[in-house]
């Protein structure tokens, strides 16, 4: 599934780089009451013919949490087996106001 140059990023700081790693951190703390997360496909962006960007949400549910989701950008890359992760970056801070920013008209 991972890419061998594939990389697990949250916010600007990288986690985890190779297969082995990025499987690792991803799996669900042991005695854990949430799920494992999972992603929920938002939108598709192929970028060129090998390459696409996938905006998606990583999903938690859990009797105390009850719904956790956080926005997730998936870079992949298509090879002779199919399509591998390049990088998943799990976005902490979105870069722009939620909500449109309204000014007042200078008098």
């Amino acid at each position: 599934m991972f890419a061998q140059d594939s990389e697990y990023r949250v916010g600007g700081r990288t986690v985890a780089a190779g297969p082995a790693e990025i499987a690792e951190a991803l799996q669900p703390f042991p005695f854990s009451e949430a799920t494992p997360s999972h992603l929920e496909i938002r939108d598709v962006f192929p970028l060129t013919s090998e390459l696409t960007l996938v905006s998606a949400r990583l999903v938690t549910y859990g009797s105390l949490i009850l719904k956790q989701s956080r926005p997730v950008l998936v870079l992949v890359r298509q090879a002779a087996t199919g399509w591998q992760v390049i990088s998943l970056a799990v976005i902490d801070r979105m870069p722009f106001p939620a909500a449109p920013v309204r000014t007042r008209p200078p008098n």
